[in-house]
């Protein structure tokens, strides 16, 4: 352990509450897995934080359902940047829904159909009654 990260855990030893202690220690664990369980330990716990770096961890995974749901918990917590987060989830959702969409009505008989309503509003011939 280096000097500085011991020194950040003899700092985090002053915390008050536990879980204070399990989300400020998780960053500084050279250990993948204990990392993990201080930062899922400090998330259940109710630190908001560590949900949104769980949220982020679970995102890396490739778990985008879960870390969806544990950025609206920290957002919920009051942490802005999960907030943030949501929204950036969301609205990539919607975009990506949107073009789906406008992808899936796209066929050669449309766009043949559209060019003819198109010639035909250009020709003299074609009035409209009112």
């Amino acid at each position: 352990m280096s000097k500085a990260s011991s020194r950040k855990w003899l700092e985090t030893a002053k915390l008050p509450s536990m879980i204070e202690r399990m989300a400020a220690r998780a960053p500084y664990d050279a250990d993948e897995k204990r990392k993990l369980h201080h930062l899922t330990e400090a998330a259940i716990g109710g630190h908001p934080k560590a949900r949104h770096n769980f949220a982020c961890f679970e995102g890396q995974r490739g778990m985008v359902d879960r870390a969806a749901k544990h950025f609206i918990i920290a957002a919920k917590l009051g942490f802005d940047w999960s907030l943030e987060s949501v929204k950036e989830l969301y609205n990539a959702a919607a975009l990506r829904g949107h073009q789906a969409a406008i992808d899936a009505t796209k066929s050669p008989q449309r766009e043949e159909a559209a060019e003819t309503a198109i010639l035909a509003c250009n020709d003299k011939s074609f009035q409209l009654r009112r």
